[in-house]
Formats: C-alpha cells, sequence, structure tokens
C-alpha cells in the first residue's frame, strides 16, 4: 500500500500488532519485509514487544539472485536453521522475518531436508554403530574432512572420535 501504510496499519504499530498476531495463532508466522535491514529492525523490535516469541530471520544469500556465484557459509547456515526449525515444528511460538528477496531464492524440499538429516546428541555413540556409514554420508551432505574442526560444514576423525560442525 502507498503513503508507507500496509492495511491501513501505521508503520510504528506493525511490530506491536504482529508480535500480538503471532502470540495468539500458536503456529509459526512468516513476515516479509522489502529490505533485509528492514527485516532485522523488525526481528530486534519483535522481541521488545514479545519476548516469549522465538524470532529467527530468514537470510538473503550473498550474491544478487542472477549472479552465479557461491553463498557465504553465514547465509546457508542461517537459513539452514530456520528451515530445519520449521520442519520439525518444535517451536510453534516461532516468528520468521524474510526480505522479498531472500524468499525469491529456492530452497530444499522438506523431504531433502529431512532426509538428510541426522539427530546426534553430545557425547553420544554413532547411529547405527558404523562411524564410516556416517563420515560417508556427511560427505554426501557436502561436508569437508579436516584435522581440526573450526568452521561450519567440516568434521574430523581422530580414532574412535568424531568431530562436527553443523552447518
Amino acid at each position: 500500500a502507498g503513503g508507507g501504510q500496509s492495511l491501513g496499519l501505521i508503520r510504528s504499530a506493525r511490530p506491536c500488532v504482529t508480535a500480538a498476531l503471532a502470540e495468539d495463532t500458536g503456529r509459526p508466522t512468516l513476515v516479509i519485509t522489502a529490505r533485509i535491514d528492514s527485516a532485522n529492525n523488525l526481528a530486534e523490535q519483535l522481541l521488545a514487544w514479545a519476548p516469549g516469541l522465538r524470532v529467527l530471520t530468514y537470510a538473503e544469500p550473498n550474491p544478487i539472485f542472477y549472479q552465479r556465484s557461491a553463498w557465504g557459509p553465514g547465509s546457508t547456515r542461517a537459513r539452514l536453521q530456520v528451515l530445519a526449525e520449521l520442519v520439525t515444528g518444535s517451536a510453534p511460538d516461532t516468528v520468521v522475518v524474510a526480505s522479498a528477496r531472500g524468499l525469491m531464492q529456492r530452497t530444499l524440499p522438506r523431504d531433502t531436508l529431512l532426509t538428510n538429516s541426522i539427530k546426534l546428541e553430545h557425547n553420544g555413540r554413532v547411529p547405527g554403530g558404523q562411524p564410516d556409514r556416517l563420515l560417508h554420508r556427511w560427505v554426501q551432505m557436502g561436508y569437508g574432512a579436516v584435522t581440526v574442526v573450526t568452521a561450519p560444514g567440516t568434521f574430523s576423525r581422530r580414532g574412535g572420535i568424531l568431530d562436527i560442525f553443523p552447518m
């Protein structure tokens, strides 16, 4: 809508109304903004109005949508975090704030995300008791083997100990 208003709502009232609607629905809520800076600003304001909400920002990729450049690891990780939380349904009072450009980029289908997700517990045992199969699966998922794990998307094996830094 023109004049800086949406649905007859002045700009300063949007965070308060959005927070109230998100709390009342008890379901994940998507809020779309024009730019990523507006999304970040709105996310901060939502937390002020409703501290109990889980507010996630759906990141934009670094390159412009028509460029054939690799995305930064931070963007990929932030987007995967949002998608994983939505797929698991573990947080019903979640608000996802995204820019229009961030939503223009295709993402993983739900089934692909679920198929390529592995739940591991801190200091837990390898599912199925076969570390070699788990390492092979991580490589197929795009993880890289390193000596010391310091970055997202990497793993290392030292004897019977596996270290992984999730995407």
